[in-house]
């Protein structure tokens, strides 16, 4: 998630997250969760992924996601037009720490930062975090376009059996995120669901964020994407 504040169009209708459960890529789910649940489910290797973007069941663009590698096991992923800085935690933690949104030009910082993966969830566990939400001019560090609070609930869902293109089954740790951010200007609210398949890494993802500014005014995005493996 990288929030802009610098253009809106009017909100349509909310409604529920793309029917990704409707279609033929996914498989039972299976609730012995005996998947590990750290950050070694996110394979990072420095390199470009290709994700296919779903709509309506079927495959409509591929896009490329490029991943880097920084100091202390900090990685940077940039996909569409948006970056994020992420962090891997000795104990097994995967961490959002801030995300850039270039075409907007909007860097959003979370303090501390945002559970990804949180090592030894049960299946069925969940954790509430709380944080503070800077949002800057990617040109201006020192300005400030919006600030507020963030709260977010992380949970582990049951292992689901999980298609990729070109007809690769695997079995996927799936966690879920809600996030609400109440800020000055603004009110986000996102939710995404995360598949992630050991020695592969984030495999499908399934996103939707609905953005309010100044009263009537927002917009939604959701996307549905898939790791062609």
């Amino acid at each position: 998630m990288a929030l802009s504040l610098t253009g809106c169009a009017r909100e349509r209708e909310p409604g529920p997250l793309p029917g990704f459960e409707a279609t033929q890529w996914l498989g039972e789910e299976q609730s012995t969760g005996d998947l590990p649940a750290g950050a070694s489910l996110e394979h990072f290797q420095a390199g470009r992924r290709e994700f296919a973007i779903i709509v309506d069941g079927r495959v409509s663009e591929i896009i490329e996601m490029d991943v880097a590698s920084a100091p202390n096991d900090s990685w940077r992923t940039v996909i569409e037009g948006q970056r994020a800085a992420l962090v891997r935690e000795q104990d097994g933690d995967l961490l959002l720490v801030q995300t850039t949104d270039y075409p907007n030009n909007a860097v959003t910082t979370f303090e501390p930062p945002l559970p990804l993966i949180i090592s030894g969830m049960a299946v069925g566990e969940q954790r509430a975090t709380e944080h503070s939400v800077t949002v800057r001019p990617l040109d201006d560090a020192a300005a400030l376009i919006d600030r507020g609070q963030a709260t977010q609930t992380l949970q582990r869902r049951s292992d689901q059996a999980l298609r990729l293109p070109h007809d690769r089954m695997d079995r996927a740790a799936v966690f879920e995120r809600t996030l609400a951010l109440d800020l000055t200007r603004a009110k986000v609210n996102e939710t995404n669901r995360a598949w992630y398949v050991p020695d592969l890494g984030l495999a499908a993802e399934q996103s939707r964020e609905q953005v309010k500014v100044l009263g009537p005014l927002g917009w939604t995005h959701e996307r549905l994407m898939l790791r062609v493996p």
